[in-house]
C-alpha cells in the first residue's frame, strides 16, 4: 500500500513517509494513494476525514493547514489502516539547489511589459560551477559552498562571494531573514533577503528560500 504527498506537483516522498522540503508552518500538499485494488478507501488527516469514499488509486489536495508532525492515514471501508505518513519538516539543505536541469519559473514586469514569464535553468555543471541560462543579470556561473555562501564567477574569471546568509563579507548585503518564505508556489523554509550595492543609477535586490533558491529578484 502506498500513501504519498506532493508539494507543488513534485514528488517528495516514497511509500510510508511524507517529506515537505522544507515547509515549516502551514503548507499545502497533494496526497496520492494506491491501495493495490482495495476499495473504497478514505484518507484521514490528523485522525479526521480528509476525503469521502475513494477508488483504490487517486489523489487529493489539502488546504493551507498541513503542519509539522501531522499524520495522514489511508483506511479501508472497515477503518483498518492500510498506509500512513507523517509530515517531517526539513530545515536543512542548500539555499540554492544547483543540480543540472533544475529550473526556476518567474513572472516578471518592467517599465515596458507586465505579467511576462521567464525561466532560469541550470544548463550544465562545469567543475564546481553551475551554468545558468539565462539566469539573473548579476551572474551566469554560480555555486554554493559548504557554509551556504553563494558565489559567482565574474567575467574576468575571478570568483566572488555574492551573498553570505550568515551576514559575512560579500558583494550583496543580507537585509533581512525570516523563518519561512511565502511564494506563489507555496510556503518554504528560511528566507534571505539581500541588497546589492548601487551600480550606476540602480541596484539589484532579491530573496532566496531554503531548498528552493532565488525566489525573487528586483533590479531597479
Amino acid at each position: 500500500m502506498r500513501l504519498l504527498a506532493v508539494l507543488c506537483s513534485a514528488l517528495l516522498s516514497a511509500a510510508s513517509s511524507i517529506r515537505l522540503d522544507p515547509p515549516c508552518g502551514a503548507a499545502r500538499v497533494r496526497v496520492t494513494w494506491d491501495s493495490e485494488g482495495r476499495a473504497p478507501v478514505r484518507v484521514l488527516a490528523a485522525g479526521n476525514a480528509m476525503t469521502g469514499d475513494e477508488p483504490a488509486a487517486g489523489s487529493a489536495e489539502t488546504g493551507d493547514w498541513v503542519t509539522e508532525g501531522m499524520e495522514f492515514q489511508l483506511v479501508d471501508g472497515s477503518g483498518a489502516v492500510l498506509a500512513s505518513a507523517a509530515v517531517r519538516c526539513a530545515t536543512t539543505g542548500s539555499i540554492w539547489p544547483l543540480q543540472a536541469g533544475n529550473e526556476w519559473h518567474f513572472r516578471y514586469r518592467d517599465r515596458t511589459v507586465t505579467g511576462q514569464h521567464t525561466v532560469w535553468r541550470v544548463a550544465r555543471v562545469e567543475g564546481e560551477w553551475a551554468v545558468l541560462e539565462p539566469g539573473p543579470g548579476w551572474a551566469r556561473r554560480v555555486r554554493v559552498d559548504e557554509t551556504g555562501r553563494i558565489w559567482r564567477l565574474l567575467n574576468d574569471g575571478t570568483p566572488q562571494v555574492f551573498v553570505d546568509p550568515a551576514g559575512g563579507p560579500a558583494f550583496a548585503r543580507v537585509s533581512e531573514t525570516a523563518s519561512s518564505s511565502a511564494t506563489l508556489a507555496g510556503l518554504f523554509g528560511r528566507e534571505i533577503s539581500w541588497n546589492a550595492p548601487v551600480v550606476g543609477v540602480g541596484r539589484d535586490s532579491g530573496k532566496f528560500a531554503q531548498g528552493v533558491g532565488q525566489s525573487r529578484c528586483s533590479p531597479t
